[in-house]
This record gives C-alpha cells, structure tokens and sequence, in this order.
C-alpha cells in the first residue's frame, strides 16, 4: 500500500475512475470536501468516471438528478447502482409480471416495476417465491422481516424454491461524523443468520447478491469503461477495496469514511488497498 498525499498524483495513470458515493463523495449533510473539484480535474482532464453506489432506494434517473443537484458532474451512464442491476438480474430467474416481495422504498419497489415485475406487500400475501431486499427504510421493519423469515422457511421446510437478492450489501454507511446507520445487508443479515440457525447451511442459488464487493457491479463497470485498468475510489475496505481486489483492479482507501487508521494496520493483504490518502482534496 503506497500512501499518498493528494489522489491528484495519481488521476494520470488509470484508464477510469470508480467512486463510491457514501463517504467519499458525499454523506447525509451534503459534499464531502474536494469531491466536486476532482471530478471536474477528471471531467476536464478527459479521465473517465463513474459512481459505483450500492444504492437502491431511487431509480437511476433519480439517483443521477441528487448528485447532479448536489453539484457533482455524472449523466446516467456514469452512474452504476445496485438497485440499476435488478432488472438484469430479475430477467434470469423471474417471468415477466411475477410477484416480488420487496423491502425498500418506493423507489425500490419502482426498480422492480420497471424490470416488467410486480411488487408486493409481503405481509399481505404469500403468493410470491421471490424478494428484494434493497433498503432499509420505508416499510414496517419487524413485520415485513418476519413474514419474509416465515415465507423462506415455509418454502424451504416442503423443498419448494425461495429466491432473496440482496441490492446492497453494505450493513452500516456514515450519515455523518460519528453518526452511523444501518443498511440493506443487515436486513438481509438477519434472515440470512436465521435460515443457517434452522437449516444448518443456505443452499446455492437461495440468496444472490448484486452490489460491492460482489462482481456484477464490477462486471458492469469494466463493460462500461472498456477497460481492467480501473480504480475503485472507497471508504470500505469490506466492499470497495475486497470488491476491487477481487475484480483484480487497484483501489484507493480514503479517510473520510467507515475505516480507521488502527484496522487499516491489521488488514490480511487480500482486503489492502493499493493506496490511501486521507481525502479527495487537492495537497
């Protein structure tokens, strides 16, 4: 790990530029310090970029419009969310107009209607055999998560399918200075610690996960840059740099965000990153 004093030293060397957004670009009191000068470096400078954001409580147009709106420059094809990879996904193991259970937002429940499915309360019904868990925020928690629970075990106890894809990963994401909340992953953390307790193991193809650090997300953005000479620009080492390493691209660890310096010394070398540097602004 080479330690930097300013990420400008190195925006010349990559073919692209993958910027998580929660931690490095901004948090929930608006931009982080230095974000949108860089961006505008690499805009003028005609160094690709994108987001990466395990995101998936708005629509990508939606996504695009808040950090348009917040004054960073992306159009819709730099932005690459979990929530924007549903559709595909739903595509291999959903028919059109199928019932899907949905944990999230409207916006959550939007990406499934656009990926030609239905969402539905899964509290009201048991007419599905398929969920999303995208958000963490917008439904009764303890109701939904229950009858989810239930349902999974119900269909796995008579050997009937159950499929659970997980849009974000994430468990945790700073709101702001020592102010944290939970995520999509600790949701689907819950169910998923439970169906072990019951059943011993999850069976393969029970719970698909699409967001970082898993490789859809990097799939995705390697087709978009048409390049591996990519790298990733994060806050978490659990998913932008082990998602990076894994995806045999560099990645670049920032101060701003959910690593301290004392785990960064403690790291096994398959979750280091190839820098760090404290923040995004200019030395």
């Amino acid at each position: 790990m080479k330690i930097l004093r300013s990420i400008y030293e190195i925006t010349k060397d990559f073919d692209g530029f993958l910027f998580d957004a929660y931690g490095v670009l901004v948090n929930e009191q608006g931009l982080l310090p230095g974000a949108a000068d860089l961006l505008e470096h690499l805009r003028s400078s005609s160094v690709p970029y994108w987001m990466l954001t395990n995101g998936s409580s708005k629509t990508v147009e939606d996504t695009t419009k808040r950090y348009v709106d917040l004054g960073l420059p992306f159009d819709k094809e730099q932005v690459i969310t979990s929530g924007g990879l549903l559709a595909a996904h739903l595509e291999t193991c959903t028919e059109p107009g199928q019932n899907i259970a949905v944990l999230g937002t409207e916006g959550s429940k939007q990406l499934v209607i656009d990926a030609g499915r239905s969402p539905i309360d899964p509290s009201q019904t048991k007419d599905y055999s398929v969920v999303v868990i995208a958000n963490q925020t917008e439904f009764p928690f303890v109701a939904h998560v229950d009858a989810i629970l239930s349902q999974a075990v119900k269909k796995l106890d008579s050997g009937q399918p159950i499929h659970i894809v997980l849009t974000n990963p994430d468990l945790f994401y700073p709101k702001s200075v020592n102010d944290y909340g939970i995520t999509a992953g600790s949701v689907s953390l819950i169910i998923e610690e439970s169906l072990k307790i019951r059943f011993g193991k999850i069976a393969d193809g029970v719970i698909s996960k699409l967001g970082k650090p898993y490789s859809p997300m990097f799939d995705e953005a390697k087709k978009r840059a048409g390049s591996e000479k990519l790298i990733m620009v994060g806050d978490q080492v659990y998913t932008d740099i082990k998602g990076a390493n894994n995806a045999g691209i560099s990645s670049i660890l920032l101060g701003t965000g959910l690593t301290n310096w004392e785990l960064l010394q403690q790291l096994p070398n398959e979750l280091m990153p190839s820098y760090y540097t404290k923040d995004l602004e200019h030395a």
